[in-house]
């Protein structure tokens, strides 16, 4: 057993030096765009096939609570309406005013359930496509022909689907969060649409530069990932040739434990440096873009400060369209955050 697991050694080690520095993929937006729409439909074939009647219930809640932020809005409008009248002496309290108090508090507990309800509905749709999943990578592994597994691209190309069968349910999740933002952000661009499109327009185009700044960087992190495929199959390799105690003996008879180690931490460190520089030029361009979306938010925001202080709208319109802006901002900020997550494991996906 000694041998072969020096031989093994062997090659691993003429591999990692006949291939240092394999070059990584960049995916052009075609190749990007191509592989969301053709991965999506599939994940989410499969995420139906896993748990219909589940995902047919998170739907639902999602789409309830998309909507409860505008509604609360809109109670909150009124009831400011109201108290402001009555403070000024113009009109009594209106005899539904209490309703509308206690329906702000139904909306916000119903809210509260829901993320309760949606949480437990992620839950029983990751464990039961992860099950599916591994139960058809499973059954399609037991059907190919030996040859397969004696190809190296090929083991990759399977080794990264088998990882992805369980590691991609940030995608799943992604893809409800996605459709719950977009409802919430739509029926609140609504509201501010009727005021004035363009401060509509000021935030979205002020929210533009970071999400495709979010997007250029999740996919670095793609080429990135596909690139450290071998590399991070010789750690594992390395991590339980060493760690074992079937292997204990030969690695002492034949003084192999410094080696491994050597390896094993040559490896980590350049994967480490590799992942550090990429998270360090995220973190450098996604803060100075992210200012504009913050900048975009205030601005809209004294201009609807300024038009209330001028006589121009209400102060109940302002709680509205105040309140419908910080809420907008946030959700389409969120929005393109979340479809940026989601182009990016739609190509992680396509091996599986």
């Amino acid at each position: 057993m000694g041998a072969n697991h020096i031989v093994g050694i062997s090659q691993v080690q003429e591999t990692a030096e006949d291939h240092p520095k394999a070059p990584a993929p960049a995916p052009k937006w075609g190749e990007r765009i191509r592989a969301l729409r053709s991965n999506t439909p599939l994940i989410i074939r499969m995420v139906w096939e896993s748990a219909p009647r589940v995902v047919v219930g998170s739907v639902a809640a999602r789409v309830i609570a998309a909507l409860i932020p505008l509604a609360m809005l809109a109670v909150t409008g009124l009831i400011i309406e109201d108290i402001h009248t009555f403070i000024s002496h113009q009109a009594p309290l209106p005899g539904n005013f209490w309703w509308l108090v206690g329906s702000e508090f139904l909306l916000a507990s119903l809210g509260s359930i829901l993320v309760r309800v949606l949480d437990f509905c992620d839950i029983v749709i990751a464990d039961k496509f992860v099950r599916h999943i591994s139960t058809r990578i499973v059954e399609h592994a037991s059907r190919l022909d030996l040859s397969y597994y004696e190809d190296p691209i090929f083991y990759d190309k399977m080794d990264r689907a088998r990882v992805q069968g369980t590691d991609r349910l940030m995608m799943i999740q992604a893809g409800g969060v996605l459709l719950q933002q977009g409802i919430t952000a739509a029926s609140l661009a609504v509201s501010i649409m009727f005021y004035s499109p363009w401060l509509l327009l000021a935030l979205v185009v002020c929210v533009v530069p970071a999400f495709l700044g979010q997007t250029h960087f999740a996919f670095l992190g793609y080429s990135l990932n596909f690139q450290q495929t071998t590399a991070k199959r010789q750690m594992e390799y390395f991590r339980v040739l060493g760690g074992s105690k079937e292997n204990a003996k030969e690695l002492k008879l034949f003084g192999l434990r410094p080696f491994l180690v050597d390896r094993y931490t040559e490896l980590s460190n350049a994967l480490h440096v590799q992942n550090l520089g990429l998270a360090k030029r995220k973190l450098l361009f996604g803060a100075m873009l992210t200012l504009l979306g913050t900048l975009g938010y205030y601005g809209t925001y004294a201009f609807v400060i300024h038009r209330t202080v001028a006589g121009a709208i209400s102060l109940g319109l302002m709680t509205v369209l105040a309140g419908a802006i910080a809420g907008a901002s946030s959700n389409i900020q969120s929005f393109f955050s979340s479809f940026s997550i989601i182009a990016d494991q739609a190509l992680f996906m396509t091996d599986l």
